[in-house]
C-alpha cells in the first residue's frame, strides 16, 4: 500500500556516489538508485534496529575508499550506519546524548562538516570523523553479591567463605 505509514518519507539525503537514502516513518531505510529506478530496502546486521528514521546526512567514509557513512536520527538514538559493510553503531543517552528520541527534520552539516541534529532534549553537535569506538573491553570484577536484593555476607554459614573479591568462582 504506497499510503501506508510504512512507505511515508520522514527524510531524505544524497550520498557522494549519487543514490538517494530515504527514511521511513515506520518502514525503516530505503536506497533508491537513480540510474536504475529501483529501490532496495536496507537491513544492517542483527535486523531492522530502527523504523522510524527522523533525519539522514551521508558523509564520506572516513577511510577514503569511497563508501559513504550514513548518520540517522531516530526514534531510538542516533544510528551510524555503512552501507557497504552492513555495520551499524546506535548511540544513546550512554554516549552523552541529551534523548534518544529525535525531531523529524532537524538535520544540518555545516560547510565545516559539523552535524547538528535536533533532539527531544536539546542540539546535538559534532564533527563525524572524530567520533571513534574505543574497541578495548573493559575488565570486570564482580563487588558485591546480592539475594532478593540483600548483600550477602562473608561466613557465618553464607553463600561466601571469604570476600566476594577473593572468591574464584
Amino acid at each position: 500500500d504506497p499510503y501506508s505509514a510504512h512507505n511515508r518519507v520522514s527524510a531524505v539525503a544524497q550520498d557522494p556516489a549519487g543514490f538517494l537514502w530515504l527514511g521511513t516513518e515506520a518502514g525503516g531505510l530505503l536506497r533508491f538508485d537513480p540510474d536504475m529506478g529501483d529501490f532496495v530496502a536496507h537491513t544492517p546486521q542483527g535486523g531492522l534496529l530502527w523504523n522510524q528514521v527522523q533525519g539522514i546526512v551521508a558523509v564520506d567514509a572516513p577511510s577514503g575508499d569511497g563508501g559513504v557513512v550514513l548518520w540517522l536520527s531516530t526514534n531510538r538514538g542516533l544510528a551510524r550506519y555503512e552501507p557497504g559493510t552492513g555495520s551499524v553503531r546506535i548511540y544513546d543517552v550512554n554516549d552523552g546524548l541529551p534523548a534518544i528520541a529525535f525531531n523529524q527534520g532537524a538535520v544540518y552539516q555545516g560547510p565545516d562538516g559539523e552535524l547538528l541534529l535536533g533532539s527531544v532534549g536539546g542540539l546535538v553537535s559534532f564533527y563525524p570523523d572524530e567520533i571513534v569506538d574505543d574497541p578495548r573491553i573493559p575488565a570486570v570484577f564482580i563487588t558485591e553479591l546480592q539475594v532478593n536484593n540483600q548483600p550477602v555476607a562473608v561466613g557465618n554459614g553464607s553463600l561466601l567463605d571469604r570476600s566476594i573479591l577473593e572468591t574464584g568462582e
